[in-house]
């Protein structure tokens, strides 16, 4: 270990602002996992309804 702690300053928001429009976007792989997951939910719970 290097000794240095990570403060989350150095990284990127998983969304951010979209160009156009209202809403936000995924900017990392992590963004597109959530949104991913948020789909899977999604359509387990209407198969399920």
């Amino acid at each position: 270990m290097s000794g240095k702690q990570d403060t989350g300053r150095n990284r990127q928001p998983w969304f951010a602002p979209k160009r156009v429009g209202y809403g936000l976007r995924p900017t990392t792989w992590q963004g597109w996992a959530v949104i991913v997951a948020a789909v899977v939910v999604i359509v387990v719970v209407a198969t399920l309804v």
